[in-house]
């Protein structure tokens, strides 16, 4: 692992915050794929507000226990979004975070969430 490729790599797909080993996703470029989101969440501790708010091709998404926090809204409106897995780090999850789900078929949570907030 090379941080200075895969920067080039995040620069290349997402707006950022930050650019160290805590950078979070601040939104998507349209040409991202699912593959590219999973490979770039095995590396970030933050999803930011928004990030991924109305990506309808976003249609399954792992979040690793290496994330650690999301915010308001990051996967609001991913209408084709079907599986959803949620890792350990994350530990309360509100509600508003994950919105708008319509194909939602398949979630799991992970061990490390404590509480859901409504």
């Amino acid at each position: 692992f090379i941080w200075s490729d895969f920067k080039s790599k995040l620069n290349e797909l997402f707006r950022l915050e930050g650019y160290d080993n805590s950078v979070a996703i601040r939104y998507y470029k349209k040409e991202t794929t699912n593959t590219d989101i999973e490979e770039i969440l095995n590396n970030v501790t933050k999803i930011s507000k928004f990030a991924f708010d109305g990506y309808t091709g976003l249609t399954s998404v792992t979040i690793p226990d290496n994330v650690i926090n999301i915010d308001y809204k990051a996967f609001n409106n991913c209408t084709n979004l079907t599986n959803l897995v949620i890792g350990n780090g994350i530990t309360s999850i509100s509600n508003i975070v994950f919105s708008s789900f319509p194909n939602l078929t398949n979630i799991v949570i992970g061990n490390g969430v404590t509480s859901i907030l409504s």
